[in-house]
């Protein structure tokens, strides 16, 4: 019986496909095996668009994958390994190349190269030894020829990259893609020009994100709206992935940045060449859009939750159980009516009863009138709003400007780093004073008029409530839910940086705001819903009492109640009134 042939092929450049590498290296695998009467595996195995310069086929390509396979044992002794010359299976230096060779013949393999019809086993080249000869010269030449080719082309991109850096001048198809290279014939040099149908979905994009849409949500509305996916890859869904969303979101080249890298992209990490180049390639996003899209990611990832509604949850990142500092979700019980309940009583670890939904967000509206936001109400706070979250997404940009300078200073320590680490710090906290002048100014803009605000304020639209949502995690509001019986009042705490902010309470659709503290209070005052005898009294009593008050974060643990009925996770029948009829049990 004869042995079983494998084919290997590789070659450096994707664009070698085009000139027939890959049929031209797959028929000589084909005619020799029916030459010599031998069976062809059907897998072949491939590594293409790979450099054999630093052996990565041999380390983490379909090569390795081959050796891994003889040593164990799934590919048997005695098969072949047709290759069609000796520089597609290694350009590393000669030793290092010759441990490649000597490890695919020690698991009793004979390699075939088919350009001149060489076979080598480790019988054979025992047999005669001066068989390696004209390997080791193949091999010399061929890291030879790929060390020349690194070295010229190195030059060529280090002086495209000096170019780039000093006169702005493209780099040729090295564009993000929503951008192409062209000729101007007017000027007759290259230029970046936009793909306008990429660049469309990119802007859509950073709307959809500041509207409160996370990566899923974005890829949805994208395919729904007819945007379609730059440049899938062959055997890849057409589909817009969360990936891609997310690295365009992040990705400065949208603002008009070029990051110079140095490195082979192939499985590694490339390491950046350099400060980036601003202005080099057209803007298609705005500084300012593109700094709050990164403070509201970051307000998404510190507030992410595993379980999603259809509709979005308000409360997501903001309500929490007011038993167990539990997340609290939209759950439907039937009739139309929609709940919200706590996370952990999913897994029984809290007994907790569930809230209406629709009267919860009347009280959510209510917090935003009392903490005085009117940013979705008002063009002119809205402004402050956005200025302040672009100022916030520029921190975080400073910050991680200053942490890699640090990182290098650590490294190598010198005067000129230092002086950068120096002037970046003061850059951050020139940032962070801005934001607090931006929170002052912002805190100057009060919810005067109550029916103006509630009228404008329309939480049936998705955008509005994403952006009411993210307000409120901007504004760094945290809100605990208590329902002390099955059915009636429910008491809501709510806290502001951790600390204690007011107390409200919601009966029958009723909102009442029993305690509040001074910052509530003289907003109170100034909505005329309390008297000026009122004012002072309310002040004392809430700075002394409740400010010092913060919010317990940590899951308590739920009390045994395996003696007592627990009619608060009864799932029967729930009214319009959320009242058990006459035949359900009620507490006692």
């Amino acid at each position: 019986m004869k042995p079983t042939a494998y084919s290997y092929i590789r070659f450096s450049q994707m664009s070698q496909m085009r000139g027939g590498s890959l049929e031209r290296q797959s028929m000589s695998a084909q005619e020799y095996c029916e030459r010599e009467g031998l069976t062809l595996d059907d897998h072949v195995y491939k590594d293409l668009g790979v450099s054999g310069f630093k052996g990565r086929n041999a380390k983490e390509g379909a090569l390795k994958e081959f050796m891994e396979a003889v040593e164990a044992g799934a590919i048997k002794a005695g098969s072949l390994l047709l290759i069609e010359d000796m520089d597609r299976l290694t350009r590393l230096p000669v030793l290092e190349g010759l441990a490649v060779f000597q490890r695919i013949l020690a698991g009793g393999i004979t390699l075939v190269t088919l350009k001149n019809g060489n076979k080598y086993s480790t019988e054979s080249l025992n047999k005669d030894w001066t068989q390696l000869m004209p390997i080791l010269f193949d091999m010399s030449r061929g890291w030879g020829e790929s060390e020349r080719k690194s070295y010229l082309l190195g030059k060529a991109w280090r002086k495209k990259k000096q170019e780039a850096a000093e006169k702005l001048k493209p780099l040729g198809n090295n564009a993000p893609l929503w951008l192409q290279c062209v000729y101007n014939e007017q000027t007759k040099e290259q230029e970046y020009r936009e793909v306008r149908k990429n660049a469309d979905a990119v802007r859509r994009m950073f709307e959809l994100a500041l509207n409160g849409y996370g990566f899923s949500s974005i890829a949805i509305m994208l395919e729904e709206e007819g945007f379609k996916r730059f440049k899938p890859k062959e055997g890849k869904s057409p589909m817009w992935g969360t990936t891609t969303i997310s690295r365009t979101l992040h990705n400065r080249a949208v603002i008009g940045e070029y990051q110079p890298l140095e490195g082979s992209g192939y499985k590694h990490t490339r390491a950046k060449a350099g400060p980036p180049i601003p202005g080099f390639f057209p803007p298609i996003v705005d500084k300012d859009t593109f700094d709050r899209v990164q403070e509201a990611i970051k307000s998404r990832k510190i507030h992410r939750t595993t379980k999603q509604a259809p509709m979005l949850n308000l409360w997501q990142g903001v309500g929490l159980c007011g038993k167990c500092s539990g997340a609290m979700h939209i759950n439907k019980k039937g009739k139309g009516l929609n709940y919200l309940i706590c996370a952990n009583k999913w897994s029984k670890v809290c007994d907790s009863r569930i809230v209406r939904l629709e009267p919860s967000e009347r009280v959510f509206a209510e917090i935003l009138a009392l903490t005085g936001n009117t940013s979705l109400v008002a063009d002119d706070t809205a402004q402050k709003e956005a200025k302040l979250q672009a100022v916030k997404g520029r921190l975080i940009d400073e910050q991680s400007k200053y942490q890699s300078l640090m990182e290098v200073l650590n490294s190598a320590p010198s005067l000129a780093v230092g002086q950068m680490v120096a002037s970046q710090e003061a850059k951050v906290t020139a940032t962070r004073e801005e934001i607090i002048e931006l929170e002052a100014a912002l805190a100057a803009s009060t919810v005067i008029d109550r029916g103006t605000f509630f009228k404008n304020l329309d939480l049936t639209k998705r955008e509005v409530r994403g952006q009411a949502n993210a307000l409120m995690k901007r504004l760094g509001i945290k809100v605990t839910m208590t329902k002390p019986n099955r059915y009636g009042i429910v008491n809501y705490s709510v806290y502001q940086q951790d600390v204690w902010l007011m107390d409200l309470s919601e009966l029958d659709g009723k909102i009442d705001v029993p305690r509040h503290g001074p910052k509530v209070t003289l907003r109170l005052h100034s909505q005329k819903q309390i008297e000026d005898h009122q004012l002072e009294a309310n002040i004392a009593w809430g700075s002394k009492k409740r400010l010092s008050t913060r919010l317990n974060k940590p899951v308590r643990p739920v009390e045994d109640t395996s003696n007592t009925p627990d009619w608060g996770s009864y799932d029967g029948p729930f009214y319009d009134n959320d009242y058990p009829d006459e035949n359900t049990p009620t507490d006692s």
